[in-house]
């Protein structure tokens, strides 16, 4: 709020009061007319009773309105009596005007009110008007990805990706204490100081990563970090941003604050890396004054007038919620950090775009009831003093990690199941397989060797798991054995055992050939794997075990997914397997009882009872896991297997023959999978599923205007659909409709502006098209995104090191039991 909105916003006030007191003789009069019966009122009576009620209105709600500003409240948080004011307000004009005119008004106290009445009802109008005029909008665009130089990026605090409008007014911008002072938000400033926001430039990894960073990268690399941990202190003089609040700072902000958020006035692109524009708040007078006076002066105007401080606090213009988040939560390297080429190893915002919980993909294996923003989940609306409000403490602080998912989403969020146990192939080359183990009765054979299948998912997660950034995070998955009395058989629990554990995460070389961890994970210039369950998905992970002799008969084979967050690892870069384990929490585990017979008893393969309907979500989950992008031929033909068992279970759905569809098209078999999408199609004549991948079945059977006419329509429903507007982009390029194809790419950028293929296809439009520099141009995007194979002069020797890192690279591998120690 500048100088001349609280003059105004005074004048109105005191406009207010003045002209109570001036009707107040009006009052009188209509009370004494009142007096006769209604027959004898004059038509001047009942005009001024109509005018007296409307400012009636006004007056009480504005009054109320005042009332509550000076008791420590905002008024936005009184909309009735801010509507009441407002429309009692604007009613009163018209009848207003006419008594300042009216001739037929001749009483003497009337006579009396006029004139003066009139000019302070005039000041009133005026300076209502003024007030709701906003001054404080922000839009700009951002420069593009690639960047290399400050000069090139058009921003002082490159490579920091923020764009900071006008420096010079955010040192008078209130810092985020001052939102609980004033009265409005004390209770969502104290859920914040709580959050990991709040200490996101403090935290013991942050500090030590900074530090390094500092010394490997220079002031660009501290400039880097902080565009995310604390993007508002880019512009303070300090040569450190991001620091600790000091005497000469500390009305810096120096953290992911409430303007850090709020003030973000546009996201021109998702890319990530801090890629936001920020524009400075409303600065109402006696911001930041050290006078107690002055200090309650400044929060009474905004509690009083705080459409200003609300219209530059609204968070990103025209945009959905969730977009706020991209520009931190979607993070990669490039040859200004690595000096080597762009890689990207944190997407939590773009899994959960792609996922069913964004509501804007049709190519999901899940359908939500309702979209869920980031919001929903990690700032679960409660109850609060004025209404609803969301819980800025963030789920990433509270007390474990089974508590932080399980509070936020309402739902198991990962679950673990022991599936199914292979026993090798019958006469006839069938694999024989039991499944699902939890509701059968299975026999094996003491010295038997099986492989069984345990089932991860991922069911309540907006995005994949782990999340975050994926060197920081540590989940993994084990195995324990124990027999009929509990003691543990032949194989050891925990991260002590390599070869019974299943690991989850980022692993990435630096140039030495050594792993990176959160301290210098922007070094990584050779990713080897990065295992993570994509939202609504899951994963299978295979055990080889060979039965022991001794048992008592009995098995108890229990499967645990551990996981263990950024803030059990601060500061400890060299921490031991053995303390990881101590400080890890187990958030999903499932156990099976297997009976063990000697050998030479009567055959072990016990026919398994016929699976009811119920077992059907099983087996469609099982099949879910197996049919991974990169699933190798056996999966393929595993999860169809899976999927051909849930649908003899229940015929009809149409989700399961969707994915059977899916395990055709990635085998290349078009017309199998084309007949299970139209079959789909006859169950769910609207399926969102079914028209995507049928679409992109015919598409690739070369029938590109069926395709078109089947795409189109569904983008009418899923206009964000990269995978969509992906299929709709080759069908106009494979038809030579070069103008069309290069809009569906163009579109398919606004979603993901990081997609190599998208940015390939559109140099292939523009060379068709002739307009050479923009195909050049594309192309050197293109060659910057694209992923190439990991460096083999620094990935080989590592493998050959480490061949448990082998292993736990192919994604699909089997882990034996037998030879843990």
């Amino acid at each position: 709020m500048n100088p001349a909105i609280a003059v105004t916003v005074g004048a109105h006030v005191l406009g207010g009061v003045l002209l109570v007191c001036l009707f107040l003789p009006a009052a009188r009069l209509i009370r004494n007319q009142f007096e006769f019966p209604r027959s004898r009122r004059s038509f001047q009576t009942r005009a001024l009773w109509t005018l007296t009620t409307l400012f009636g209105i006004s007056t009480i709600s504005g009054l109320s309105l005042l009332f509550v500003a000076l008791s420590g409240r905002s008024v936005s948080h009184s909309r009735e009596l801010f509507a009441a004011h407002i429309l009692g307000g604007l009613a009163l004009a018209l009848p207003a005007v006419w008594l300042g005119f009216s001739r037929r008004l001749n009483r003497p106290g009337v006579r009396r009110l006029k004139p003066s009445s009139a000019a302070v009802l005039f000041l009133l109008m005026i300076s209502g008007c003024s007030l709701a005029v906003s001054n404080y909008a922000a839009d700009g665009y951002f420069t593009n990805l690639t960047a290399a130089t400050a000069e090139q990026a058009g921003s002082p605090y490159f490579p920091a990706g923020s764009q900071i409008e006008r420096p010079g007014d955010w040192t008078a911008a209130n810092a985020s204490v001052s939102c609980g002072q004033t009265g409005c938000h004390p209770a969502i400033v104290d859920q914040w100081r709580q959050s990991s926001h709040a200490w996101s430039h403090n935290g013991a990894t942050y500090r030590t990563a900074l530090a390094a960073a500092g010394l490997k990268l220079g002031s660009g690399g501290v400039k880097w970090c902080a565009g995310c941990h604390a993007p508002l202190s880019l512009p303070s003089d300090s040569s450190n941003p991001g620091e600790a609040p000091t005497e000469a700072n500390e009305r810096v902000s120096v953290s992911v604050d409430c303007l850090s958020c709020h003030a973000m006035s546009h996201v021109a692109d998702t890319s990530g890396n801090g890629r936001a524009r920020y524009s400075p708040p409303a600065i109402y007078p006696f911001a930041g004054s050290k006078s107690a006076g002055e200090q309650w002066l400044n929060g009474f105007l905004v509690r009083l007038r705080p459409t200003p401080h609300k219209a530059g606090l609204s968070g990103p213009r025209g945009s959905a919620g969730s977009v706020s988040c991209a520009p931190c939560h979607r993070l990669s390297v490039g040859p200004l950090q690595n000096q080597y080429k762009f890689m990207r190893f944190d997407n939590t915002w773009g899994d959960w775009q792609a996922s069913s919980y964004s509501g804007e993909s049709a190519h999901t294996f899940t359908a939500q009831p309702f979209s869920k923003g980031c919001v929903d989940c990690h700032m679960p609306t409660e109850a609060g003093a004025s209404g609803p409000i969301h819980n800025h403490a963030g789920i990433s602080k509270l007390p474990s990690v089974r508590s932080r998912l399980v509070s936020g989403l309402g739902t198991e969020p990962m679950h673990v199941e022991i599936f199914a146990m292979r026993r090798g192939e019958d006469k006839n080359g069938r694999e024989l397989l039991d499944a699902p183990l939890a509701s059968s009765q299975v026999v094996v054979t003491s010295g038997q060797t099986v492989t069984l299948d345990v089932l991860v998912e991922n069911r309540g997660i907006g995005h994949a798991f782990p999340g975050g950034m994926p060197v920081m995070p540590r989940a993994w998955l084990d195995i324990s054995v124990a027999d009929r009395s509990g003691h543990p058989v032949s194989v050891a629990t925990g991260l002590t055992a390599q070869a019974a554990t299943h690991h989850y995460g980022l692993l990435a070389l630096d140039r030495n050939g050594k792993p990176v961890s959160q301290d210098d994970f922007y070094a990584m210039v050779a990713p080897i794997s990065n295992r993570t369950i994509p939202a609504g998905e899951g994963e299978v992970a295979r055990f080889r075990l060979k039965v022991p002799v001794r048992t008592n008969g009995e098995l108890r084979i229990t499967a645990k997914l551990h996981s263990r967050m950024e803030e059990a690892r601060a500061g400890k870069a060299d921490q031991s397997i053995a303390e990881e384990t101590a400080q890890s929490e187990v958030i999903a585990e499932h156990s099976v009882t297997l009976k063990v017979i000697d050998q030479g008893a009567a055959s072990s393969r016990v026919p398994l009872a016929t699976p009811d309907p119920t077992s059907a979500p099983r087996f469609y989950a099982y099949g879910v896991a197996l049919l991974r992008p990169d699933a190798e031929p056996e999966q393929l033909s595993q999860a169809r297997s899976a999927f051909q068992q849930a649908l003899r279970l229940r015929p009809r759905n149409p989700e399961y023959m969707i994915a059977l569809g899916r395990t055709f098209l990635a085998d290349g078999d078009l017309l199998s999978a084309r007949a299970q999408f139209e079959l789909a199609l006859k169950s769910d004549a609207r399926s969102p599923g079914a028209r995507a991948w049928l679409g992109n079945a015919l598409l690739r059977m070369g029938q590109f205007e069926k395709a078109l006419t089947i795409l189109n329509a569904l983008l009418q429903e899923y206009p964000r659909d990269r995978l969509l507007l992906l299929d709709i982009g080759l069908c106009y390029l494979k038809n030579a409709q070069f103008d069309q194809a290069s809009v569906a790419f163009n579109r398919s950028l606004e979603v993901d502006p990081d997609d190599a293929s998208a940015h390939y296809n559109l140099m292939r439009c523009y060379t068709a098209m002739n307009r050479l520099t923009d195909a050049r141009r594309e192309e050197a995007i293109f060659r910057a995104l694209q992923d190439d194979e990991p460096l083999s002069t620094i990935v080989e020797p590592y493998l050959q090191k480490h061949p448990e890192v082998r292993r736990e690279s192919l994604r699909m591998h089997v882990h034996d039991l037998s030879s843990a120690k």
